[in-house]
C-alpha cells in the first residue's frame, strides 16, 4: 500500500507537467522534491502542448492507481505513516493547493484514507480523462463504474451522478447503432435522473466537480431517456423495470403538476387579497424522487381514494 499510495501522488504531480527527479536516494525524496515543485501549477489541459491521448492516458493510469489503492485500504490493516513531507505540504498551504494538498496529507496518514473518498479521487481522473478523449467508451466506463460504487456500494438505484457518464455512453452507443446497449443503458439513464443528488464530500469538490456538470433530479430527463428505450431488446427482468420507471415517471409528474397548479390558485388568491393568511405551498413542498414500489403503489390507492 505504501507503493501504492506514493504512485498516486507521483500520477498527479505528471499530470501537472512535473517529471520526478531521480536525483534522490529514495522515493519519499522523490516524492517530497516533486511535489514542492508541482505545488501551485495547474493540472495540464488543451491549452497544453501535450497530445490529448497522452493528457487522458496519463489522466486514466492515475485513476487506475487510485482506484487500485481503494481496493487496498479496504482490506489493509496495517497503519503508516510517511514523514518528510512537512516542506511539500508548507508549501501546497502557502499556494492554496488544496487538491495536491489532499493526497500529501493522505501520505502522511493525516487524513481518513477510506475507501469510498479514493473511489471519488478515481471518478475524477476517469472523467477528467474522459474529457480529453470523449468519443472513448472505455473511459465513461471506468467513470460509470467508479461512481457508482463509491454512491452505491452496496447496490440499489442508479446515483444522479451516474447520468453523465451513462448519458456519454448512450451517445457512443447510438453512434454505432447498437440499439440493445442504448435500451439497456437508458433504464439505467432514467433512473440516474430520478435520484436524489449525494451528499458532496468536501474533497469531491477538488477532484470530481471540476469535470462533472451541475446535476438536478430532472423529470423531464427521466422521461426522455425512456422514450430511447426499444422494448423489443430488453429481456423479461429488463421489460419489468422499464414499466416501473414509467410507472414512477407518471407519478412523480401527475404530483409536481397537482403541486404547480396548487401553487399557481394560491398565488393568483393572495393577488385578490384572498388567502393572504395562508402559509405558502412551497413551505410544504418536499417531493421525493426515489419511490420504491410500495410507495407508488400507495400513492395510486390514495389517488384512486
Amino acid at each position: 500500500i505504501e507503493l501504492a499510495l506514493k504512485a498516486l501522488v507521483l500520477n498527479e504531480i505528471v499530470q501537472r507537467g512535473v517529471l520526478p527527479s531521480s536525483s534522490y536516494n529514495d522515493d519519499m525524496s522523490r516524492v517530497a522534491g516533486a511535489a514542492l515543485s508541482a505545488a501551485g501549477k495547474q493540472l495540464l489541459d488543451d491549452s497544453s502542448n501535450f497530445p490529448k491521448p497522452l493528457l487522458a492516458g496519463s489522466s486514466a493510469m492515475a485513476g487506475m492507481v487510485a482506484e487500485y489503492v481503494a481496493s487496498l485500504v479496504e482490506t489493509n490493516e496495517n497503519s503508516f505513516e510517511f514523514k518528510g513531507l512537512e516542506d511539500a505540504e508548507r508549501r501546497c498551504k502557502d499556494v492554496d493547493d488544496n487538491r495536491l494538498l489532499y493526497l500529501v496529507q493522505l501520505l502522511q496518514n493525516e487524513e481518513e484514507e477510506t475507501h469510498i473518498q479514493l473511489l471519488h479521487i478515481a471518478e475524477g481522473y476517469y472523467l477528467r480523462a474522459a474529457s480529453f478523449q470523449p468519443d472513448s467508451p472505455q473511459m465513461w466506463k471506468k467513470a460509470l463504474d467508479v461512481t457508482v460504487a463509491a454512491r452505491s456500494p452496496h447496490g440499489g438505484e442508479e446515483p444522479l451522478e451516474a447520468s453523465y457518464p451513462l448519458d456519454n455512453l448512450i451517445r457512443i452507443a447510438e453512434a454505432k447503432g447498437n440499439m440493445k446497449r442504448v435500451s439497456d443503458l437508458s433504464l439505467r439513464l432514467a433512473e440516474s435522473w430520478l435520484s436524489p443528488k449525494s451528499a458532496q464530500h468536501p474533497f469531491a469538490t477538488l477532484f470530481v466537480t471540476p469535470f462533472l456538470p451541475s446535476l438536478q433530479p430532472s423529470i423531464r430527463d427521466a422521461k426522455q431517456a425512456i422514450q430511447k428505450c426499444d422494448i423489443a431488446h430488453l429481456d423479461d427482468d429488463g421489460e419489468l423495470w422499464y414499466k416501473l420507471l414509467k410507472l414512477r415517471i407518471e407519478i412523480n409528474h401527475e404530483e409536481i403538476t397537482v403541486q404547480e397548479l396548487a401553487e399557481e390558485k394560491l398565488s393568483a388568491a393572495n393577488n385578490r387579497g384572498v388567502g393572504k393568511n395562508v402559509p405558502e405551498l412551497s413551505s410544504y413542498r418536499n417531493i421525493n424522487l426515489n419511490y420504491d414500489h410500495a410507495e407508488q403503489s400507495s400513492s395510486a390507492n390514495e389517488r384512486k381514494s
